[in-house]
């Protein structure tokens, strides 16, 4: 599995249940959206200032303005 993480990105680690969570801030519109997804898909809890219906524009391409965290669910997590 090492071969595989050392070089991805935290989104990457999140799919193959390497990390607890995952935070991004401004996610572009192309596929910052995935780790959202998938977290939803897995009924994981989510936390979201994110307008998904607002596509904003800046020099590095368009961005959905806001911020989400998908933390995957544990027995530990889940007594909070």
């Amino acid at each position: 599995m090492a071969d595989i993480t050392d070089k991805s990105g935290s989104c990457t680690l999140l799919f193959l249940n390497q990390v607890a969570g995952y935070y991004t801030e401004d996610p572009n519109a192309y596929d910052g959206l995935s780790a959202l997804h998938y977290g939803q898909v897995k009924e994981f809890r989510i936390y979201s200032s994110l307008n998904i219906a607002a596509v904003m524009d800046d020099s590095h391409g368009p961005y959905h303005p806001g911020w989400y965290v998908v933390l995957r669910k544990s027995e530990r997590n889940d007594k909070i």
